[in-house]
């Protein structure tokens, strides 16, 4: 199953709007008819917010990741994260579930969010949803209280991605398939390998004041995997320049 990841584009609105609306009276989902609205969906994908994953060409998944504009007044946050983004309206189709399409869709957005020059992300989750409380805390969201607003009481959640202070440039030295990770693709397979597929772990080796230090970065299997002798950016903290952050 070959996935991309990419931003939304105003011929996308109805196909997440679609999405959305799947969603309506799933476990731990509060949308209803009027929430989200196709007109919220375009003005999403106007700010350049709106993130899609495409399986073969389809629109599996959607959420949208942006300027903070509003949970900061339930006053539940960390007083270290100054400029935050809000990670809102994740939806995924039925039929993608539990194939790892939202795990590498969040993992994207946390990258690029990175890059933008937010210092992190906060997300409520309703709280029967421990599907998705499961997802956020293995991709490293803290949690951060409960808050009641807009009629509900939500799980508080936030990453923040300002540890480190300092940004370089690193080099790929290395890239190990881990075999012993297999994913297979096929219900039926003529043999062991047959739509067998594998994440990496990449080596990327970067200087700070003259000082050379090597960061391993777990690539999951579903994202285009760097190759030796890319170069990508590393965030680091000024105090402890082993303490990294590779960006994909």
């Amino acid at each position: 199953m070959k996935l991309e990841i990419r931003k939304a584009a105003a011929e996308d609105a109805e196909k997440i709007h679609s999405i959305y609306a799947s969603r309506i009276g799933a476990e731990g989902c509060t949308w209803d008819d009027e929430y989200p609205s196709l007109k919220l969906v375009e003005k999403d994908i106007s700010e350049g917010s709106v993130y899609v994953a495409e399986c073969g060409g389809k629109i599996a998944a959607a959420a949208v990741c942006g300027k903070d504009t509003y949970f900061d007044v339930l006053n539940k946050w960390s007083e270290d994260i100054r400029n935050p983004a809000a990670l809102e309206r994740v939806g995924v189709l039925e039929e993608y579930e539990g194939k790892h399409v939202a795990s590498a869709l969040i993992e994207y957005i946390i990258n690029d969010i990175a890059k933008q020059g937010f210092d992190g992300i906060r997300l409520l989750v309703f709280g029967g949803n421990r599907r998705a409380e499961g997802l956020y805390i293995k991709k490293g969201f803290l949690h951060t209280g409960e808050a009641f607003g807009w009629g509900t009481l939500w799980q508080c959640y936030e990453i923040k991605l300002g540890n480190n202070d300092g940004k370089t440039e690193g080099t790929v030295v290395s890239s190990k398939e881990c075999w012993w990770l297999k994913i297979n693709t096929k219900p039926v397979r003529s043999h062991s390998f047959d739509g067998a597929v594998f994440p990496h772990i990449i080596t990327v080796k970067y200087t700070v004041n003259g000082k050379e230090y090597l960061k391993k970065k777990y690539v999951s299997y579903k994202l285009p995997c760097p190759k030796t002798g890319d170069r990508l950016t590393v965030l680091y903290d000024n105090s402890r320049p082993e303490k990294a952050k590779v960006i994909l």
